[in-house]
């Protein structure tokens, strides 16, 4: 039996009792998913997998015939032509 305070009626009391139970069902359920959610995205997070794959290369990307002193003659023309069509 629920022993109603003074100054309440019978039934505005168990509406009361009813308001608190509803409260307190919405927050098991707000805790539950803030829970499942964070452990959702900690699984997600170990899943992760970085893949790297080799460059890719053509054939003109490389010179078969490369040479540091080659460079160093392409890049003295090169700042030759700077001033003229920079």
């Amino acid at each position: 039996m629920i022993t109603v305070p003074s100054g309440y009626a019978a039934g505005s009391w168990e509406g009361v009792m009813m308001i608190n139970t509803a409260t307190l069902v919405m927050e098991a359920i707000c805790v539950a998913a803030i829970a499942t959610a964070s452990t959702a995205d900690a699984q997600a997070q170990r899943r992760t997998v970085t893949v790297k794959h080799a460059p890719i290369v053509s054939p003109g990307d490389v010179s078969e015939s490369w040479s540091p002193r080659q460079n160093i003659i392409d890049r003295k023309q090169y700042e030759q032509l700077l001033p003229i069509y920079g």
